[in-house]
């Protein structure tokens, strides 16, 4: 997948199609990356933040970039409860419909 950027199957075939992002419609998504993330670049998450607002709408989707941050760091950082889980919560009342 490295090579191909992008997710394949094991024969190396695209997994990005009509048919597998139909999945993703109506899952309510908050992309997260570190903004020193430098095992997967935040640009992906931005790119498939796009694709799928693009295709489905803005509603459901949402992309939260805490700079300073590594690759794990939003979950496991010293400051991440401070940083990141609030903006977990705020999506998950939003999506929830606010309970």
């Amino acid at each position: 997948m490295g090579h191909a950027h992008n997710a394949c199957d094991n024969d190396f075939n695209s997994l990005v199609t009509d048919g597998n992002l139909e999945r993703f419609r109506g899952l309510k998504i908050l992309f997260i990356s570190g903004g020193a993330n430098v095992v997967f670049d935040p640009e992906t998450t931005s790119m498939n933040y796009d694709v799928l607002r693009e295709i489905f709408g803005t509603a459901d989707y949402g992309r939260f970039v805490p700079e300073g941050y590594g690759h794990l760091d939003t979950w496991m950082g010293k400051r991440s409860f401070l940083d990141v889980y609030p903006e977990v919560l705020e999506h998950l009342v939003h999506v929830s419909g606010g309970s």
